[in-house]
């Protein structure tokens, strides 16, 4: 079980200067400060989206607490990682509010006004983009004034399918792809 020294495990191929400098590194002499941080994990890091997320739990269970929009706006909550769509069929201020308040109050996280909007779905004309899907009601083809929610991948997804599809294509002949 144990080398000829007696101290490492057999296949521990560790340079022992290495694992000494690694051990004496919490003996340092000195004050041993922590600190809380002034600036929030940046946005593309490894552990921006780990952070996100456990945020991001916290936030949908408060959302569905006895005193949250799940319960006095009978709201539901989709979320995916650190995606999320709030749906209600009446927004209200305090609805959008209580979103905001929660996630940049309470949470610290930023809300990236870009990709934020209220979405009237019934209103014609109007979509939502959401993890590569877009959601859009329509009215069926028979006239009878029926709409159905009509889920199909969104632009965006097209053009990235068919951008890969056109790079298989042109390996596959040897050509190089048009930009």
């Amino acid at each position: 079980m144990y080398g000829e020294e007696g101290r490492r495990p057999l296949g521990a191929e560790a340079d022992p200067h290495v694992a000494r400098r690694a051990r004496d590194r919490d003996r340092r002499p000195g004050p041993k400060t922590i600190s809380r941080t002034t600036q929030g994990v940046p946005q593309g890091g490894s552990l921006s989206p780990l952070l996100a997320n456990i945020c991001l739990h916290w936030f949908e269970k408060a959302f569905a607490r006895g005193d949250g929009p799940g319960t006095w706006a009978n709201a539901e909550l989709v979320r995916y990682a650190d995606d999320f769509v709030v749906l209600a069929r009446h927004q209200s201020r305090r609805l959008v509010d209580w979103i905001e308040g929660t996630l940049e109050g309470r949470f610290r996280l930023t809300i990236n006004r870009e990709k934020t909007r209220i979405v009237r779905m019934r209103q014609p004309g109007s979509s939502l983009d959401f993890l590569g899907f877009t959601l859009r009601y329509d009215h069926d083809r028979h006239g009878r004034g029926r709409t159905f929610l009509r889920v199909f991948p969104s632009a965006k997804s097209q053009g990235r399918a068919r951008a890969r599809a056109a790079r298989r294509a042109a390996a596959r002949e040897g050509t190089p792809p048009e930009a």
